[in-house]
């Protein structure tokens, strides 16, 4: 009997349902007849309801603006028929009702007489008996009995929609269509009567595409099967369900950040995208790159596929953090749960920064991003580790001053065009690693020292960071991030192990590429003398940046136009440069290039930053890309460097050449040579984690 019960009372929620999705009209059409009468004569077997808990949800469902359904039977014909009614407040046992419909004087009520007030909860139907007090044209009063019944109850919750529209597709036919009702077990879709004629186009045998928008923007998308058609006097309605339980937005990787699981939890809210309410679910798990959450199975609301424009992670007493997301997957735990894994699609850098730190500092209490750092340390560290030496700091001791001011609003006001890593243990700072956004798509990675503690070497602790970082970075839209890149000294071991072997061994120029590049502090004073005839210098055209592709894909096969912007002309582009103004920085890029007779010979990419920003000012000097170096004589090109260099302000700038031995073959004396290292971090971040995994045994998982 219970069993044929709730069958019922699910095929009267449909009727509801339907009767839900009518529009509003200017004149009455007829109104929705009630079916199952048997369903009033197992009232024994239904879950009863006390008349204070029948009074809340009346008072509650005014307090929404919601409304009610009235069944009335007809005197005459026995027809039961379905009509909306708006509640007044309920202070006791007397209820007023209006009716939502407007003009009812056309149906002769008078004609019909009151059963049941019904009320949809959306996890079941309530019958609320009643006497009947006054019935008219304009609505009735009803005077409550003791109890009420609850049939057809869900075992998931449904939620109405509102403002989601459909796109439904199959083979080539496709239609459009509003969001009725929604839960994690398949949705609604209402298609106007005068579109539905597509609809028999339509195989309900087959799968079919649905897509669904909120305010214009995506927020699902997937294959769905069709579970069955119901026709009303306006619409056509369609219910689906998804098929598949998760959706692959990245490609799989070998590793994935660490998952750690917080006390307390963290909390996830959000606005649901078709149900247009805030929802929270505690957090189990949470990594840099994504989360799960535990929802009861008969009130989950996060369908995979489902787009989530805004999200919100709290962290008791820590931070808050807004990013987007979707829903990836739904696993059945037992009965009662499910696990659902959530990926952030995009955030802002500090946000994505701020939740790295979070995490890594659970992982390793000394690890720290990006957290206030005290400078005195930091300088004497730097020292100690040898990391200025005294060649370096005969370069650099005269702007000491600058240099300080620099560094205190990089490692104290924490900008977000810059990041740093630190291993701390005390108070003392055991390693170091930093890095800064250099061009448009592209993060400049420097200063990375370390020195023992406690026996370990600490320079891996940094560098796992690091990579921990780019290993989520490169997913977010926001961060415009595609390749990171450093210099290193060929001559030091360590950088040259753990980044250029791994270029070596490879072997793929797209993922990871070392070009190496002769360094110079070049004296503006050298040669202030006028280019000879037949020599050019200009910016570069589209032809000369074809030119010098052609010739660096020949000699080197690399990564450095693109990831420099060269070759899309972005390489610091508005954005970028005016987020270093507005932090009182400077960034600028151009490029150059320098023509006999129409040929180029070579190309400059002029840089300027403020000094500090780089102990061996690489971004702010001149890069050097001789296309013909047999055929370009160092006096032409230190006449070509000396003109591009009137922006600096200081008499050396720092001057790379490419390729490195043309400074020999020039008789030119060069201090030191500059292995560049670049990894295309959209692709191949993975791989470089997996190469340090192996080779060093740092562990990622």
């Amino acid at each position: 009997m219970i069993m044929n019960e709730n069958k019922i009372g699910r095929e009267f929620a449909v009727k509801l349902d339907a009767l839900e999705k009518l529009s509003e009209r200017t004149t009455l059409l007829p109104p929705w007849l009630f079916q199952h009468d048997e369903l009033l004569k197992s009232l024994e077997t239904a879950r009863c309801l006390e008349q204070k808990k029948i009074i809340n949800t009346i008072n509650y469902t005014h307090f929404s603006d919601g409304h009610v359904f009235v069944l009335l039977q007809h005197l005459v014909y026995k027809e039961s028929i379905l009509l909306k009614a708006i509640p007044e407040p309920c202070m006791g046992n007397e209820l007023a009702l209006h009716w939502l419909e407007g003009d009812l004087s056309e149906l002769k009520l008078a004609n019909f007489i009151f059963q049941y007030l019904i009320i949809d909860d959306g996890q079941s139907i309530i019958l609320i008996p009643a006497t009947l007090k006054k019935f008219d044209a304009d609505g009735l009063r009803i005077k409550l009995l003791d109890t009420g019944y609850a049939l057809g109850e869900r075992k998931i919750r449904r939620y109405q929609c509102n403002g989601v529209t459909a796109e439904l597709i199959q083979s080539g036919f496709s239609v459009k269509g509003i969001l009725g009702d929604f839960n994690t077990r398949g949705f609604q879709i209402k298609i106007d009567v005068a579109k539905s004629v597509i609809l028999n186009w339509f195989n309900p045998d087959q799968n079919i595409m649905v897509h669904l928008y909120q305010n214009g923007n995506s927020v699902f998308s997937s294959y769905c099967r069709v579970i069955r058609q119901i026709i009303n006097l306006e619409h056509k309605d369609i219910v689906v369900a998804p098929i598949d339980d998760a959706v692959h937005r990245f490609r799989k990787k070998s590793f994935r950040n660490p998952r750690r699981q917080l006390i307390p939890a963290p909390t996830f809210s959000f606005v649901h995208p078709f149900i247009g309410k805030k929802m929270v679910r505690e957090v189990y798990d949470i990594a840099n790159t994504g989360f799960s959450v535990r929802e009861d199975d008969d009130d989950s609301v996060l369908l995979p596929g489902m787009i989530i424009p805004e999200l919100e992670l709290a962290f008791h007493g820590i931070s808050q953090i807004k990013c987007a997301g979707q829903v990836l997957y739904r696993q059945k735990e037992d009965d009662k749960n499910i696990l659902c894994g959530i990926a952030i699609l995009d955030m802002d850098i500090d946000s994505y920064s701020r939740l790295t730190h979070i995490i890594s500092s659970l992982l390793d209490p000394h690890a720290h991003l990006s957290k206030a750092v005290d400078l005195d340390e930091l300088w004497k560290f730097f020292f100690e580790t040898d990391f200025i030496y005294a060649e370096k700091y005969r370069h650099i001791h005269a702007y000491r001053k600058d240099f300080k001011e620099v560094y205190n609003r990089l490692y104290v006001d924490l900008p977000e065009i810059a990041r740093h890593f630190t291993y701390e243990k005390n108070g003392h700072i055991y390693a170091h690693i930093s890095m800064f956004k250099a061009y448009t798509r592209t993060w400049f990675v420097h200063h990375h020292t370390s020195k023992i503690l406690d026996g370990r070497l600490t320079g891996f602790r940094v560098l796992k960071q690091i990579v921990q970082y780019f290993n989520g970075i490169a997913r977010l839209p926001s961060a415009k991030t595609d390749y990171a890149l450093c210099y290193y000294r060929p001559q030091n071991e360590f950088p040259d192990r753990v980044f250029g072997d791994f270029a070596r061994e490879f072997g793929n120029l797209k993922g990871s590429s070392l070009d190496l590049f002769s360094y110079m502090n070049f004296d503006r004073k050298t040669n202030q003398v006028p280019l000879p005839d037949d020599w050019s210098l200009a910016k570069c055209t589209m032809l000369d940046i074809w030119e010098l592709e052609r010739f660096y894909m020949y000699r080197s096969g690399g990564l450095l136009l693109d990831a420099i912007g060269m070759k899309n002309g972005d390489m610091v582009d508005d954005d970028l440069e005016k987020q270093y103004q507005r932090l009182g920085f400077v960034r600028k890029c151009d490029s150059y290039s320098l023509n006999f007779q129409g040929q180029l010979h070579a190309a400059f990419i002029v840089e300027q930053s403020i000094p500090a920003f780089n102990l061996s000012g690489l971004t702010n000097g001149i890069k050097v890309l001789i296309t013909k170096p047999e055929s370009l004589e160092w006096d032409v090109l230190s006449r070509a460097i000396t003109i591009l260099s009137n922006p600096y302000k200081y008499q050396e700038i720092p001057l790379l050449i490419y390729p490195a031995e043309y400074a020999n073959s020039q008789s030119v004396a060069c201090e030191k040579q500059y292995q560049l290292w670049i990894l295309n971090l959209r692709d191949h971040e993975n791989d470089y984690g997996e190469f340090l995994e192996k080779r060093f045994r740092i562990k990622f998982k």
